[in-house]
């Protein structure tokens, strides 16, 4: 299901072209409750209650370990495996499946020696997004 934001956030809440360089906790003075402070390139400062990382989760894992008490947050963003791919775009149609009734918006290809189960040393991957097959976003 494809989802998109009504309306805009107010750009009090944005860091639009600001690289963060770190996440750490602050407390806020008599309340006890546990703030977020992001600091960016140029040495600003703000603090919020909530903080989303719009990116890979190597660079939030980066991000956070700058800063401090990146425990469980820690274990799950390095989890996480990275492989390099490579990305042409092409308007071939021969690199679609044969019959153009069954192309969709993600389309994969495969290559293997047929004769043994799949291996990931030996299997390779394509895949193809049908960008103008891509289901419309619909307000919700």
């Amino acid at each position: 299901m494809w989802r998109k934001i009504l309306g805009r956030l107010p750009k009090s809440q944005l860091h639009l072209s600001s690289r963060i360089n770190c996440v750490s906790s602050v407390s806020k003075q008599g309340t006890g409750r546990r703030k977020l402070e992001i600091v960016t390139d140029n040495d600003e400062k703000y603090v919020y209650d909530h903080v989303i990382f719009a990116c890979h989760s190597d660079e939030a894992l980066r991000i956070l370990q700058a800063g401090d008490d990146v425990g469980v947050e820690e274990r799950i963003l390095g989890s996480f495996e990275w492989n390099k791919n490579e990305v042409v775009l092409h308007s071939d149609p021969e690199l679609m499946p044969k019959s153009r009734m069954t192309w969709s918006c993600w389309n994969y290809l495969t290559y293997s020696d047929g004769h043994d189960k799949a291996n990931i040393d030996r299997v390779s991957l394509c895949v193809h997004i049908l960008l103008t097959d891509l289901p419309e976003l619909t307000n919700t």
